[in-house]
């Protein structure tokens, strides 16, 4: 299976940033785990540089390795800068009603 990194549009008529294609380059980042709304569903917390950021995440997309929790992310393609990368979250985080989330490299993990 060839992987494919997601491709960043814009859109003309909104000038927003759009997924053009799917990718399965997906990477785990670090996280906290409590209990969801649902059975299914863990709430997760994400560590923003000093903020924190908050969503529901399925159980199927959080892992565990030993002590520590990690989410399923999509990387999306470097743009030059070496000091952050950007990820797309499964869901909207509660802070910033965004997908979106910078991380520096060292928080990715091969998933």
């Amino acid at each position: 299976m060839a992987e494919h990194l997601i491709r960043l549009e814009v859109n003309a008529n909104t000038g927003e940033r759009v997924m053009a294609q799917k990718s399965n380059m997906r990477v785990l980042i670090p996280c906290k785990v409590q209990p969801g709304m649902f059975e299914s569903e863990y709430a997760v917390e994400l560590q923003d540089g000093p903020a924190r950021i908050s969503l529901f995440a399925d159980k199927s997309l959080v892992r565990e390795r030993g002590d520590s929790f990690f989410l399923e992310v999509y990387l999306v393609p470097a743009n030059g800068e070496a000091s952050e990368r950007t990820v797309l979250l499964p869901t909207e985080s509660f802070e910033t009603g965004s997908r979106w989330l910078k991380v520096p490299p060292a928080n990715l993990v091969a998933a």
